[in-house]
């Protein structure tokens, strides 16, 4: 047994096996895991399918909206700029439309509506077969020409009939009542300067539902219009669906569809109605009406509402029941409120008002018919509210009814202790109820159950009253005609008593009885989506993310998958593709084949499962082990590498050449990173040796900045939630950065870096001119001796010397106290600077003496001047401005942005003096700031490896700010990585409390805190950096460690917090 654990087989052999093994396991694993992602599987099917369908809708419907605008456009543009006159207008427009049709063949027909109600159409046979079966054309005709205009006679409609090549074939005339003035595309056009598009309604021509597109002529007043029959939609939905059993319909926000695949099922039509008999008379007064205008409103289900533009409810089908049995021709007119169609009633717009409750207010409307149905009158409150028992408890509340409707009228007379909240219609009395801007609603009952069922509203109670109330009595509907055609009132009141009780029950199953038909039926029937879900869904979608599916969503007892769509549209309201398919019907076609296979891979998982393990054992697991030191190689983690064995030859060699790698490159990764460091350390040196200032600060920032990364790694704060700082890689990367990032100064000069006076070069200057003050001090007393030889008096002479040499002292005093850094040059320093360089010394000795060949050079430029010469005290020289010897432009790119100065150096005595704060000249100030162009330069010139290779970017921005204020790039916050932000803040704080710079007075420890709040406040140093240099202590560790006694004194920390809650506040 031992000597087996030692055996070792061949890599051909143990693949052989493996092959064979991993065959049956594949094929085994496969088919089970069929049955875990089948349902995955399907839905992301079905997603995509439903994606590229309501993709695919959603473009042509945008397409047909797109091409319909563009046309209006260009037929607008060119109707307003035609010259064209009478016929001649007429022609060219026709061509116009005609061509504009041929080129897109879903518009149903063209026309112009004018300001005096004249109506100019072309209507494209060819655009669906349904258009030519409702006009009753022949196969010739191709156009057909309506033209609705007055004449002497009253007004007429033309209706012309048209081959391809426009010959007139056959013609009909008839009288009309139509104005395309009073229309509401019309209407609505000639208030936009745009393209309007209409919801669907019901073509007067057709009497068929579309939608209309119309734009206004500019400066006339007519209306050009493009009709797009709805047809042409359901047609696209019906062949574009995303399964045979899925149903596609277009919503809006409401939940009102406009347009579906769905084939409505409903209860058998009036087949073989029996037409009453009516005498000689009778028929000849129906014929005599021709075709009448018949009311249909816009919303008051189930007896009176538009679905999609087409006139549907209980009264609809009863106005078509009833002019079947009396051979009545008529057309109804859709788009109108309750209110508007009383009033076009009353203007005689309109023949027949049905859906009319008799009252004695209305008596004089006109003729009343016998009721055609009884109706009864309920209560609606919210569920959570007190039960209803009689109407006296309405008494001082609210209720909701319909504007205009004969409850009104019931309810002030009979319950004038209720407020009435008139409303535009049922809908609207619900939604105020569930707004509680009421208290109660009263409507139909009929009325009230409809609205609740279809629209799924679960918190509503319905209460209907006693017959015997007064709201319940005379509460019929009935049929409403003027009162100069009595005649037709006695034949429709003949129809009305001529009713079956099959017929009744037609009407009853298919308008007033929930159970009769599916609930998807029932609701797309009504015009509005099956379910909530799709209301909900479409408030959640957005631009952004336009397609959203659920599951399981139980409708008519079947559970379905949805999906909403939010379409792109320029016109008209938002709407919304829906799709929903059964989701057994999804699932079918991946069911069957699970369970069959999954029989057969248990049963062939279990008896290949101990072979399967064993030969699995044999190659996995060093693979995996292998795989798992690889990855410790992978990321330097030499120490826990360790030798896989197996049994498996070809593994135990790969695992000891890994192995033994490991050795040479651990080797080489060490003598790379020593001559890193090394060199580190030798640039670091460089600086030291040359200014032991600036290395003591090349050592405290890295010091501060690992410890505010460490804390930012494990802080919580949101600033730091995408910061890692746990990878040894990234940790070097930053320290490295963080000790080189001053490695430019040692391109400055150092009499610069180390400037602790304006006067200072390579020395301080001001011992040069305090010589030539004690030049004058010595001319005073020579004066003073050359004045008592000539005999002047001695006591005015020793006034006038002691005055003289006290105004000298005094001069020189204020002149040394400005070359300091702690002077701030007002306007009056300034002047007594100048004054004093205007004071005169004599010269005796030549200045071109015992110069360099480069000083000899510069000061041949100017005229030597005759000894001796008089100069003053303080002089701005040209010998003391250095010009560029190579342009700094070289060494930038274009990503810096730091501006050069003329001079390279301007060491002028006057010029340095009046600096206005601190020692340093704008050319001393670039010749600073150009160190970090130096850093940057040095840094990406080095052959960094791919994990350093943010080293140059990190270290040449830590004097950026957030808002681009910094440099040498005026990087933004969204630019500047976490590294450099924290290498900044170190960067400042270790400069402000250093105690060993030549040229200032350190800071306190709370003085430094609050000039890194004001450079917060400034956005120039990161907020969030800052609250953890104060929350997590590193300000006073690193206080503890560097700072003096004196200056580590005690700081309130909540000041500085509340300053950076208040400047996030702002954001």
């Amino acid at each position: 047994m031992r000597k087996l654990q030692h055996i070792a087989f061949s890599m051909r052999v143990t693949v052989f096996s493996l092959f064979i093994t991993l065959s049956i396991l594949i094929i085994s694993v496969a088919l089970g895991l069929q049955y875990y992602f089948a349902q995955s599987m399907a839905y992301d099917a079905a997603k995509t399918q439903f994606i590229h369908v309501s993709e695919a809708v959603s473009k042509e419907l945008h397409t047909l909206d797109t091409r319909s605008t563009a046309i209006l456009l260009l037929l607008s543009q060119y109707l307003e700029n035609d010259t064209a006159t009478g016929q001649q207008a007429k022609d060219h427009l026709i061509q116009m439309m005609a061509q504009a049709m041929r080129q897109a063949p879903f518009l149903y027909a063209m026309c112009i509506g004018s300001a005096n109600g004249d109506f100019y159409e072309l209507v494209n046979l060819e655009s669906s077969k349904i258009v030519r079966q409702q006009f009753d054309a022949t196969a010739q005709d191709r156009w057909i020409i309506i033209h609705i205009h007055a004449t002497a006679k009253g007004r007429v409609r033309e209706q012309l009939y048209y081959d391809r090549h426009f010959k007139l074939l056959h013609r009909k005339v008839d009288d009309s009542h139509y104005y395309a003035n009073v229309r509401s595309w019309y209407t609505d056009a000639m208030n936009k300067a745009v393209v309007i598009k209409t919801p669907p309604y019901l073509f007067n021509n057709t009497q068929a539902p579309g939608v209309t597109y119309a734009k206004r002529v500019p400066g006339t007043g007519d209306v050009i219009v493009a009709d797009i029959s709805l047809n042409t939609f359901n047609h696209y939905l019906k062949e574009n669906r995303a399964g045979s059993n899925a149903d596609t319909f277009i919503f809006n926000q409401a939940g009102n569809t406009t347009t579906s695949s769905i084939e409505l099922t409903t209860p058998p039509e009036f087949i073989n109605v029996k037409k009453i008999p009516l005498s000689k008379e009778e028929q000849d007064y129906i014929h005599r009406l021709g075709k009448l205008i018949v009311s249909s409103e816009l919303n008051w289900p189930p007896f009176d509402f538009s679905s999609n533009g087409i006139p549907q409810g209980y009264s609809i089908d009863m106005i078509k029941l009833l002019a079947k049995k009396i051979g009545l021709k008529f057309i109804f007119s859709n788009g109108y409120d309750w209110h508007q169609l009383t009033s076009l009633f009353k203007k005689k717009n309109i023949d027949i008002l049905q859906s009319v409750i008799k009252t004695p207010e209305r008596q004089n409307w006109g003729l009343f018919t016998q009721p055609y149905i009884k109706l009864t009158t309920a209560i609606a409150i919210l569920t959570q509210g007190k039960q209803l028992t009689s109407m006296e408890q309405l008494n001082g509340k609210t209720v909701a009814v319909g504007q205009g409707w004969a409850l009104v009228e019931l309810i002030k007379k009979n319950y004038p202790n209720i407020h009435i909240l008139e409303v535009k219609n049922s809908m609207d009395e619900l939604r105020a109820l569930q707004e509680k801007r009421v208290d109660a609603v009263i409507d139909r009952t009929q009325v009230l159950r409809y609205l609740t069922g279809i629209h799924e509203i679960k918190n509503v109670s319905i209460y209907e009253l006693n017959n015997k109330n007064i709201l319940n009595a005379q509460q019929g509907l009935s049929i409403l005609v003027h009162a100069n055609r009595q005649p037709l009132q006695k034949i429709l009141n003949k129809a009305i008593a001529s009713i079956t009780p099959q017929e009744k029950a037609y009407l009853k199953d298919k308008w007033l009885n929930e159970s009769s038909t599916s609930k998807i039926n029932h609701a797309l029937l009504a015009g509005v989506v099956p379910h909530t879900i799709f209301t909900k869904l479409a408030k959640q979608v957005s631009p952004q993310s336009p397609n959203i599916i659920a599951d399981g969503v139980l409708i008519d007892h079947k559970n379905y998958t949805i999906y909403v769509h939010r379409m792109d549209t320029n016109l008209g309201e938002q709407n919304y593709i829906g799709i929903m398919i059964p989701t057994t019907q999804i699932m079918h076609p991946y069911m069957t084949k699970v369970y069959v296979s999954l029989l057969i891979t248990l049963a062939s998982l279990i008896l290949m499962s101990p072979i399967l393990v064993y030969f699995l054992r044999m190659i996995v697991l060093p693979v995996k082990q292998l795989s798992i030191e690889n990855n410790h190689i992978k990321h330097r983690e030499f120490n826990v590498l360790k030798r896989v064995k197996s049994h498996i030859t070809e593994i135990n060699d790969l695992s000891n050449s890994l192995y033994n790698m490991t050795f040479s490159i651990t080797q080489h990764q060490r003598q790379q990173q020593q001559l890193l460091d090394s060199f580190i350390q030798l640039i670091a040196q460089a600086i030291d040796d040359k200014s032991p200032y600036t290395g003591k600060h090349c050592a405290r920032v890295p010091d501060l900045a690992i410890m505010l990364a460490e804390a930012a790694n494990r802080s919580e704060l949101s600033g730091f939630k995408d910061f890692d700082f746990n990878d040894k890689t990234k940790q070097y990367e930053f320290k490295i950065a963080a000790w080189l990032h001053d490695c430019g100064k040692i391109t400055t000069p150092e009499h610069i870096i180390d400037k602790g006076t304006k006067l200072e070069t390579i020395y301080n200057r001001i011992h040069e001119i305090r010589t030539r003050f004690e030049v004058l001090w010595r001319d005073a007393q020579i004066d003073y001796w050359k004045r008592r030889a000539k005999g002047e008096n001695q006591l005015l002479l020793d006034k006038w010397l002691a005055a003289k040499q006290a105004q000298i002292q005094d001069d020189f005093s204020f002149i040394a106290q400005c070359n300091l850094n702690s002077e701030h040059m007002d306007e009056a320093k300034l002047a007594r600077i100048q004054q004093i360089a205007a004071i005169t010394w004599t010269r005796y000795f030549d200045d071109r003496l015992g110069l360099s060949p480069l000083e000899t050079s510069r000061a041949a430029k100017t005229p030597r001047p005759n000894l001796p010469v008089t100069e003053h005290l303080l002089a701005d020289k040209p010998l003391h401005k250095f010009g560029w010897l190579h342009n700094p432009r070289y060494k930038m790119n274009d990503e810096i942005k730091m501006p050069i100065p003329e001079l390279s150096a301007n060491i002028g005595e006057v010029y340095n003096l009046s600096i206005p704060r601190g020692t340093l000249t704008d050319e001393d100030r670039f010749r600073i700031n150009e160190h970090i162009i130096a850093t940057i330069s040095m840094l990406k010139s080095l052959p960094l490896p791919k994990e350093l290779a943010r080293v140059p970017d990190i270290a040449g921005s830590h004097h950026e700010t957030l808002i681009g204020t910094g440099y040498p790039r005026a990087l933004t916050a969204s630019e500047l990585p976490m590294e450099s932000r924290i290498l900044a803040i170190a960067d400042v704080f270790e400069a402000l409390t250093a105690a060993d710079r030549p040229y200032k007075k350190s800071k306190t420890l709370s003085e430094a805190l609050d000039i890194l709040a004001e450079m917060v406040k400034e956005q120039k140093l990161d907020p969030d950096v800052f609250r953890l240099l104060l929350t997590s202590g590193i300000y006073k560790q690193y206080a503890d460690k560097f700072l003096s006694a004196s200056q580590n004194d005690e700081c309130d920390i909540h000041k500085y917090l509340s300053l950076i809650e208040h400047i996030e506040s702002k954001k």
